[in-house]
């Protein structure tokens, strides 16, 4: 269990060096999930002078707390114990604020505690602060314990403390205790009456069933004459479902005379086997150590399974929520260039989209070649100019002196000139309507989720758009002046065949001509032999207009489409690309500068990932399916395992099985012992989030339950998934429900079953469901955890249950087997049933 324990106090080191405490994170606030809060540890509080840090110092063996009178404790101290794998290393502290250096001497460590607790507290401008201290101590000769020691609650302020203390330091303890994985070390001096200690009443409040308190009483030895404390000891009065624990520390004298801590241990014991406290054996401060190893040994195990789901949920739920942001920010110039090309280039992608689906975009350009460009081309004052006195006087202008023989051609070109001139402003507000559709969808994806990553980087965004803005006038230019140059084109040069067809009022290709106003070219107009002359003119000319204005209702939005809409998919940021390449890393720091409130948030969950990462990296290196006892541990620390421990099965013995032999991969349940266990109706099991009965799970089927000890390797890749692939199998045999109990948080089994695919992500096969409290794994006497232990961690077993009723059980020798409770061995026995 040591490399457990190790681990947890190594995620417990990550934690506090990013800020993550159990009163909350300094740099993620309250939104933030807590990983200090989950991980298991015990928390010594007492009142002032009470000999809190004595006792610490007993359990260490070495003097490194500050002493004094009042708040000599003015900060947490987060006590982590670490057993050295080398038994000659030298033993060494390190802190979480100050890591890598070592102090090798204890003296360096109480001055450097000081020192950091005035450096903080001056800093906050308080006397006390809740943000705790972090030291690691590494020692062959010490158990693997995580203890905090609290500063000691008062009940009136003095030598100038504010009035606030009081209600300061009790709120400050009742943050520590009031999480349900904290063994509360209840400090209490014997020679004070226990019903006014502050420890015991803060431990009831947030402890009301005592399950997670342990009592100790101090100062046994400096007890009026004729008393003691005898009774409280052996749970005589002041009851407390854990039991008291007597210790005696130091005195001053002691200090002062520089006692080691194995002459004032033998000092102790001393005192106990002559004194009235003579035969009893929860005295001692090696007692308590041992005490405290099994108890946190026990909530560690109850919590493993829990730290690790938080950590893969907390993981994933601000990934995800650090993803819609945009992803982690860009440090070095290389990574912050990459990042402006890569927004630059979904900002294209989305635009580019946008013109191509349709719907606000290619729509509305499709409208204006379509409907916009005819209709402003068909109210030109076309008219004007094709009225008989106007058309007789620029021919009879244009002849000159000379008139014309056959043909007006001089006074055709002139007019068909003037005429088509009409030509550029509709052309010429196509392109400039085309260019506004897409400047406002530059706009439309700037605020789009498209692009949402481009919210945190205010300037860049702007800078983007500029340069969209930019480009487009360009490309607008450009294709203002290829319209431009297309109607000139159809101006200055008309083609002897064109003419030709004038006169004949049909097309190269015979097609018949029209005028402006629908009429056939050829059609023989009405008045004077003049007038019909002029006539013919105008029909011809207006015939002419009409076929080149349909012609640029058709070339006119291919020039803009290739100057203007294709360049724009092709090259909108190709300029600012070019340029951003070439930034120094001070104009991409400018460019990449984010709303304070999105880069706090930013920054907040990239240090809480990079923490949980971490974490998640030490906790895969436990191998939780094996626990190695720490007895050789204490006993070179010099305390007292208990006698009786090493007697004890490490499995806990199941209800009715007392007189089974438990190594019999079978064991059958007798007639006469056999249980409905949905009678049980208080007994309750997590499903997909919701509470069920087990006569809900349980009744009226033919189910095999089996149960895990955590969701590790051996569970995911062997367990589970023999079931699946026995499943039919099973089903033959009226197997109707595979139910896999796990102890733990729920959550943290949904995912874990998620993770494990089909059959068992919808329950279609196996149906897994969360014993939170570990209720279930007790009643049924699957509890591995030590029988006075806070909390369940399930054995591997796979029981048959018919309509409500246990009738066998098979149990593996150790979680790190899945024989005994293989699918395989449970077919073997279903059919030795029949």
């Amino acid at each position: 269990m040591d490399s457990v324990l190790r681990a947890v106090n190594r995620v417990s080191q990550i934690a506090a060096l990013a800020g993550d405490t159990q009163v909350g994170s300094e740099t993620g606030g309250s939104s933030m999930p807590s990983l200090a809060r989950q991980l298991p540890k015990i928390v010594v509080v007492g009142g002032q002078s009470s000999g809190k840090s004595s006792v610490l110092e007993a359990v260490v063996g070495r003097d490194f707390l500050p002493r004094g009178t009042g708040i000599v404790t003015r900060r947490p101290l987060e006590l982590q114990l670490e057993t050295a794998a080398d038994p000659n290393a030298r033993e060494y502290g390190e802190f979480g604020h100050n890591p890598g250096q070592k102090y090798y001497d204890f003296e360096e460590i109480r001055k450097e505690i000081e020192a950091e607790t005035m450096r903080h507290t001056q800093k906050r401008g308080t006397i006390v602060s809740p943000v705790p201290i972090t030291l690691r101590i590494v020692s062959p000769n010490l158990p693997a314990l995580s203890m905090v020691d609290m500063p000691g609650l008062t009940k009136v302020p003095i030598d100038g403390q504010p009035k606030s203390i009081v209600v300061e330091l009790e709120n400050m303890a009742r943050d520590y205790v009031k999480h349900e994985n904290v063994i509360i070390l209840a400090v209490t001096p014997a020679n004070a009456d226990l019903a006014t200690s502050d420890a015991l009443r803060l431990a009831r409040e947030v402890d009301p069933t005592g399950e997670r308190t342990v009592g100790v009483l101090t100062k046994l030895d400096i007890m009026d004459p004729g008393t003691n404390c005898r009774d409280v000891l052996e749970g005589m009065t002041y009851q407390l479902r854990n039991g008291w624990i007597g210790v005696v520390n130091r005195g001053q004298a002691d200090i002062n005379s520089r006692m080691s801590m194995q002459d004032a241990r033998a000092k102790e014991m001393g005192f106990f086997n002559k004194s009235d406290y003579a035969g009893l054996k929860n005295v001692g401060t090696g007692h308590l150590a041992a005490d405290l190893s099994e108890k946190l040994v026990a909530s560690v195990r109850r919590q493993l399974p829990n730290i690790s789901g938080f950590v893969n949920k907390s993981i994933m739920d601000l990934q995800r929520e650090l993803e819609a942001m945009g992803g982690p920010a860009a440090t070095s110039r290389g990574e912050m260039i990459h990042l402006v090309l890569t927004l630059c280039r979904k900002f294209e992608t989305a635009f580019a989209k946008l013109i191509d689906g349709g719907k606000g975009g290619g729509e509305l350009i499709l409208t204006v070649f379509e409907k916009r460009l005819p209709d402003s081309i068909e109210k030109q004052p076309f008219k004007k100019i094709l009225e008989v006195a106007y058309v007789k006087r620029v021919i009879e202008e244009a002849d000159g002196i000379q008139p014309h023989l056959v043909a007006p051609e001089a006074g055709y070109r002139r007019m068909l000139e003037e005429a088509l001139g009409y030509l550029k402003d509709p052309c010429e507000k196509s392109v400039e309507e085309v260019f506004v559709l897409l400047r406002r969808m530059v706009d439309n994806i700037a605020n789009s989720d498209d692009v949402r990553a481009l919210r945190r980087y205010p300037t860049l965004r702007r800078e983007i758009v500029t340069a969209a803005y930019r480009s487009l006038e360009a490309f607008k230019e450009d294709t203002r002046k290829m319209v431009n140059i297309m109607v000139e084109m159809e101006r200055n040069y008309i083609t002897a065949e064109y003419f030709r067809s004038l006169q004949m009022g049909k097309m190269p290709d015979g097609k018949v001509m029209y005028t402006l106003d629908g009429r056939p070219v050829t059609e023989e107009p009405e008045g004077s032999p003049e007038e019909k002359h002029y006539k013919r003119i105008i029909n011809q000319v207006s015939g002419y207009v009409r076929e080149i204005c349909q012609q640029m209702t058709q070339t006119v939005p291919k020039a803009i489409v290739h100057c203007m809409v294709l360049q724009s998919k092709e090259k909108l940021l190709e300029g600012m690309s070019a340029s951003v390449a070439g930034d120094q890393e001070a104009a991409l720091k400018r460019l990449l500068g984010e709303d304070d409130a999105v880069m706090k948030r930013r920054e907040a969950l990239t240090h809480k990932l990079d923490m949980l990462r971490r974490a998640q990296a030490e906790l895969t290196t436990v191998d939780a399916e094996g626990f190695p006892a720490a007895a050789a541990v204490l006993q070179r620390a010099g305390f007292a395992a208990q006698p009786e421990a090493a007697s004890k099965p490490f499995y806990a013995v199941p209800e009715g099985h007392q007189h089974s032999d438990l190594s019999d991969p079978a064991c059958n349940i007798a007639l006469s012992r056999r249980k409905d266990v949905t009678l049980r109706e208080d007994v309750r099991l997590t499903v997909k989030g919701e509470q069920k009965t087990l006569g809900e799970l349980l009744k009226g089927q033919k189910a095999i339950v089996f149960g895990v000890p955590d969701c590790g390797k051996v569970c995911s890749e062997t367990h589970v998934p023999g079931y699946l692939a026995a499943w039919d199998d099973l089903r033959r045999l009226g197997v109707t429900r595979l139910l896999c109990v796990a102890v733990g948080d729920a959550a943290a089994a949904d995912a874990w079953a998620s993770k494990l695919g089909a059959g068992v992500a919808d329950g279609s096969k196996v149906t897994v469901a969360a014993d939170t409290n570990g209720a279930f794994t007790r009643f049924m006497g699957m509890d591995q955890g030590p029988v006075d232990g806070p909390g369940a961690r399930s054995l591997r077993y796979a029981a048959v249950v018919d309509d409500g009723t246990l009738l066998k059980v098979c149990v593996d020798k150790t979680p790190a087997e899945a024989s005994a409770s293989s699918a395989a061995l449970m077919i073997a026995v279903i059919k030795a049933m029949h």
